[in-house]
């Protein structure tokens, strides 16, 4: 196992100096592109949840915050009414 990964590091110090596009080469840096690209979308993926998951949590918070305006909105309404049917009743007597 290390003598593979001593011959992978040697490669991939020789292929340094080479053109990417030497026949020599053409699978160390065919190996470095993909696994480049997969990280790339890893990341991109994750970056895509994260936001997507920000967004759905602020989305939730602003329609409880409207619940709870709404409700009490609606609570003042009914005092209100209370206060006004009261005040009529007390007039009329």
């Amino acid at each position: 196992m290390l003598q593979q990964i001593n011959h992978w590091f040697d490669k991939f110090v020789a292929c340094l100096s080479m053109p990417m596009s030497g026949p020599a080469c053409r699978p160390l840096w065919e190996a470095v592109m993909y696994t480049s690209a997969a990280f790339g979308l890893v990341v991109t993926l994750w970056a895509a949840w994260k936001i997507g998951s920000a967004w759905r949590a602020q989305a939730a918070a602003q329609r409880e915050e409207e619940e709870r305006q709404r409700l009490a909105e609606e609570h003042i309404e009914r005092k209100r009414q209370f206060i006004d049917d009261r005040d009529i009743a007390a007039e009329v007597t």
